[in-house]
């Protein structure tokens, strides 16, 4: 499951895997359609009740025609001796994502109600239409899951964030700032935020959580690729440290690849918060990552969050947080356009 799919070599062994009595099954954003999509659907056929299939989902695939699929999971039955593993990642199957970003993935050898829960999505959305309830989660073993599909009345362009409408804006409420004994640094909570696009008026009601975060006393800092001079300033204005990671500036093609653009052409894609202290009332170190930008068409879209609980993927994730935030060859100063390219 990918936003979009467009490399030739994962294209060729996807089929190779079918010709090897593989069930192939691959849901992609029909707005992202290409000549890899093209190709799979002349081998694997577009007919969802095949063992193997490729299709494209118009809008979002459980229930908006406007919003996309969104959600970057890779699931197998078995792999040698391990079965139903579940790998989540922030990167498509383009690419872009192996040459132009960074990107992240967690591999996550599934217990049986884990895959139950993954197996209702992937039919849910396999269905392509509207599908109750709109937030379905999952916890167990230090990990959750939450899938979602379009809030109702959502919009592609503008959404207005109420309270419980936005999982983020919950998760950053429920953050305390005086982090319990062995938690945080010198009795305050820890906030790292490392997000791809961060913008409009939903980005900025969550930039408004974080610098209420911030003026309690909790320690944030912050990397992006896509954030607006408002967030960015609402941050400034109370001391929030925040770094770009948004490299190689020049004419490119659009997401949709209709027209040529000028942006960036190497940046980071991370899409995840950690928080080392207080969290609804008890000491953390978690670890939120998945598909969801902070931005308006995440609202529109099928998107998964998940949290880790583990000291493991909290250090994992904080060196690399540290290690770009410290590197003039990953992040730098905002408003500088570099012309150089540090990725791949």
């Amino acid at each position: 499951m990918t936003y979009n799919l467009d490399r030739g070599d994962t294209v060729n062994q996807l089929i190779a895997a079918h010709k090897r009595g593989v069930h192939v099954q691959i849901l992609v954003n029909r707005k992202m359609w290409s000549s890899g999509e093209r190709k799979l659907a002349a081998t694997l056929g577009t007919k969802r009740h095949r063992p193997s299939f490729i299709y494209g989902c118009a809008g979002a695939c459980r229930g908006y025609s406007k919003g996309n699929l969104h959600i970057k999971i890779h699931s197998f039955t078995q792999v040698g001796s391990k079965r139903n593993i579940v790998i989540n990642s922030s990167g498509n199957l383009g690419g872009g994502a192996a040459g132009s970003q960074w990107n992240d993935a967690q591999t996550i050898y599934a217990s049986a109600s884990l895959w139950r829960t993954w197996l209702r999505m992937f039919n849910e959305l396999k269905a392509d239409r509207k599908a109750t309830p709109r937030y379905v989660s999952w916890t167990g073993g230090g990990t959750s899951v939450g899938f979602q599909r379009t809030r109702p009345g959502a919009t592609s362009e503008e959404v207005y964030a109420r309270g419980s409408g936005d999982r983020v804006i919950d998760r950053l409420r429920r953050v305390g700032c005086r982090a319990p004994k062995g938690y945080g640094t010198k009795g305050k909570t820890i906030l790292r935020i490392h997000m791809y696009a961060w913008y409009s008026r939903r980005g900025e009601r969550i930039a408004d959580e974080v610098v209420r975060l911030k003026k309690r006393g909790c320690v944030v800092r912050a990397i992006g690729s896509v954030t607006s001079d408002t967030v960015y300033r609402k941050l400034k204005r109370v001391g929030i440290p925040v770094r770009d990671a948004a490299w190689d500036w020049g004419q490119k093609k659009s997401t949709s690849g209709d027209n040529i653009v000028y942006g960036s052409r190497c940046y980071s894609h991370y899409k995840w918060m950690s928080v080392n202290g207080s969290f609804g009332g008890r000491g953390t170190n978690s670890v939120w990552t998945g598909s969801e930008n902070w931005s308006p068409p995440s609202f529109s879209n099928d998107e998964v969050t998940f949290r880790f609980t583990s000291k493991t993927y909290y250090n994992a994730y904080t060196d690399r947080f540290n290690k770009m935030w410290n590197s003039s060859k990953a992040t730098h100063k905002v408003y500088s356009e570099p012309r150089y390219r540090p990725c791949a």
